[in-house]
């Protein structure tokens, strides 16, 4: 029996090549068989949470196993739960080195953390800015969306 949430991850990432390069030669990319497996899971909304572990069953209980404070699914597990907080922050700045490594090799000049203030006088601090010629990128993990001055 197939439930609505399943494989929703599927229909993002069709036909997108370059989020799915790893796809076919997932060892060439340093995975480990079980990492890839779970990958895969987590893609298409399978992977075993508690949540997913619960559905059609009312006394199972949701809750996260390692924060107890949310239940457990997988946007929960790769974003919020405090547990994993640390490896989150980890993996975002080895991807934030990653491409700032990219961007150097194609000639950008790289800011990190670069302090901005939109026009309300907030402060904003996008994760990366790529400068060459009179352009320049701004990536950041918020999606900044607003007029800054920098």
């Amino acid at each position: 029996m197939s439930l609505d949430v399943q494989g929703l991850g599927v229909q993002v990432f069709r036909g997108n090549r370059i989020s799915n390069h790893w796809l076919a030669l997932p060892m060439e990319f340093g995975f480990k068989q079980r990492h890839y497996i779970a990958s895969l899971q987590l893609r298409a909304n399978v992977y075993p949470t508690c949540e997913t572990l619960s559905r059609g069953r009312s006394t199972v209980a949701v809750a996260c196993r390692h924060c107890v404070s949310g239940t457990e699914t997988c946007p929960h597990i790769l974003g919020q739960c405090p547990a994993v907080k640390n490896s989150r922050i980890r993996r975002h700045h080895k991807l934030c080195d990653l491409l700032a490594e990219e961007a150097e090799s194609a000639g950008w000049r790289i800011i990190k953390e670069m302090v901005c203030r939109a026009p309300s006088g907030a402060q904003r601090r996008p994760d990366l800015v790529f400068v060459k010629g009179g352009e320049a990128l701004v990536v950041s993990q918020s999606g900044l969306r607003w007029p800054m001055i920098c």
